[in-house]
Parts: structure tokens; sequence; C-alpha cells
């Protein structure tokens, strides 16, 4: 019986060592350095997935009842705020002051436009009627900024390669052009070894050949697996099923030729700029999504953080809000004396 890819122990497993006291090759070194790498950033990469989605759920199911609750108070404050600014007030109400009208205009506007960009079109008329711009003066005004951003940018990037075609380029030394043929022929190198790592899992594990079905199915189910490892061009994934197969171990790898050895190198070495990417990418992501400034790190600890900020910020809004809104629907002078105190404070 074939072991599963997931639950088959990594005996015997990588990195190399040396055997009898004998010291590693400097590129025995580099490919455990680039392993030692590769497991880290995968380990990282699961450990990023695992920890947002953990944080997503809490976003659902604390955060997000927040935020409605918030955006439907702001829309009963701001119905409330347009009672008092338009005429006629409402029975028995005094007009506002002057301070007291200016603060109720940017109060309506500060709440209002939020809500009229998730398209609230209710919303949208109330801002347009109180602020200086509509929402789609102040739209097209952002967008001729951006575009003129982006033709000074094009202008400048025009300017650039105008520069780089009037350069004539430089004939390349000896040097430069062996050290391009050696790139070029460990790329070649590397290629050629995930390959034939791919076909002899392949080899083994092809289910057409199994006459049993349980193990038919088992065979399949590693195939997928393998097949999308190779896909990745992920040679850990490939040399790990391996190990677990007995087909390799650090022994073996340890006594492969040169050749084959820089080969696998060049791919682990790929390999770690693709896992890189991957973790910035995640991160950006998350940190977007999640509220984290760029220069702080991601971890539990600071997700944990920004969100509990986020959540007793909202509860904080809320709470001041609903009680405003209840003065304003209970007592006028108090009301009014809250708009005089509001504008004080900001």
């Amino acid at each position: 019986m074939l072991p599963t890819l997931t639950k088959a122990p990594a005996r015997n497993a990588l990195p190399i060592r040396g055997g009898g006291g004998e010291k590693l090759s400097p590129e025995h070194n580099r490919f455990n350095k680039l392993l030692q790498q590769t497991q880290a950033l995968t380990h990282k990469l699961e450990t990023l997935r695992t920890t947002t989605d953990k944080y997503r759920q809490h976003m659902a199911m604390q955060i997000h009842p927040l935020e409605t609750s918030l955006r439907h108070t702001s829309r009963d404050m701001v119905g409330l705020l347009a009672a008092w600014l338009s005429a006629p007030l409402p029975k028995g109400s005094k007009n506002l002051t002057p301070q007291q009208t200016q603060t109720a205009k940017a109060m309506v506007c500060q709440l209002a436009k939020p809500l009229a960009q998730r398209g609230d079109d209710a919303m949208r008329a109330v801002y347009d009627a109180y602020s200086p711009q509509t929402l789609a003066q102040e739209q097209q005004a952002f967008d001729a900024l951006v575009q003129a951003l982006r033709t000074e940018r094009e202008a400048l990037a025009e300017k650039s390669a105008h520069r780089k075609i009037a350069k004539k380029p430089r004939k390349k030394t000896a040097k430069q052009q062996a050290e391009e043929n050696q790139k070029t022929t460990a790329l070649q190198d590397a290629d050629s070894a995930l390959r034939t790592i791919y076909r002899q899992l392949v080899s083994a594990l092809h289910p057409d050949r199994e006459p049993d079905e349980s193990e038919r199915r088992r065979k399949t189910t590693l195939m997928q697996e393998v097949n999308t490892t190779y896909e990745q061009r992920n040679l850990l994934g490939l040399l790990q099923l391996q190990v677990q197969m007995d087909w390799v171990d650090a022994n073996t790898i340890a006594s492969m030729a040169q050749e084959k050895l820089i080969a696998l190198t060049t791919l682990l070495k790929e390999r770690v700029t693709v896992l890189q990417t991957e973790v910035q990418r995640l991160e950006r992501i998350a940190k977007a999504e999640f509220g984290l400034a760029p220069y702080i790190p991601l971890s539990e600890a600071t997700l944990a953080h920004a969100l509990q900020e986020v959540e007793s910020d909202l509860r904080s809004q809320l709470r001041h809000l609903q009680a405003a809104l209840h003065t304003g629907q209970s007592d006028d002078k108090a009301f009014k004396r809250w708009l005089t105190e509001f504008k004080s404070q900001s």
C-alpha cells in the first residue's frame, strides 16, 4: 500500500548530512540552505493563510454586524439632522443658530458620504444638498488628478525609454557571456531534473495500472497532487514524495553528481523566489483588509490587536451616535446643546 502524501512520515528526510565526519561541499551547503528557506517559507505561507482565515471569521461575526448597526444609526441621524436643517422644522422646534447649522451640515456630509458611496441614492441626494461639491463633482476632480499623475508618469517613462534607445548597448565581456551561458545551462538542467522526478512518480503512481479499486483511488489522489506539485515547479514537494516512497534519502542526494545537484539547487532557488513573492502578496492583501500599516509585521498578535481596536472604536462610535440620536428624538434643547458642545470639542 502506498502512503498518502499528507500522512506519511518524512523519514530519512532532507537536508543532506555528511557521513563519516565528511564535510559537505559548497554545493551541498547551498542546497541545504535553500531547502531550509523553502520549508520555512512554505510553513509561513500556510500559517498566514490559516491566521487570516481565522480573523476573517472574526470580522464576519463581530466587526461586520457592528458596521451594519453603525450604518443604520448613521442613516437615522442624517434624517434627523436633515429635518432640523430643512423647512418647516418639526412642530415646537426653534431655529438652529448659525454655528449649530454649520455643525449639523458638516455632520450630515460626514455621515452621508460613506453611505452614498455604497450606493444609497437617498443619502447621495442629502450629501449633494449640503456639501460644497456634489459627489459626482468630487469624483471628477479626483479622476482629473489621477489622469494628470498618470500622464506625468507616462511622459517620464517615455523619456526614460528614449534614453535607453539612444544609449548604445555594451558588448558583453567573455566573463559575462560565460555566466549567462552557465545560467541558461543550469535552467535547462533544472527543467530536465524536474521532468525526470515527475516521470518517475507518474510511472509508479499511474492509477490505470492498478487492478485493486481502493488502491486505484489512492493513486488517483496522489497523482492529482503530483501533477499540481509539478505544475508549481515545487521540487521540495516531489522530493518529499520520493523520500516517502523510499526512492531517495539524504544520502542519495549527498552522493549525486555535481551537475544534478546544481540543477536541483536552481529549482529550489526558483521556488524560494515564488514563495517569497506569494508571501509578500498575501501580506499586502491582509494588511489592507485588516487595516494594518505596511510597516507593521503581520502576525496573529498584530491582527488580534488591530481587530480589537477596530471593534472598540466601532462600539464607541455606535454608542455615542445612538445616544445623540435618542437625544435628538426626545429633547430638542438637549440636542441643540449637544450640537454646540460637539462643535467646541471638534
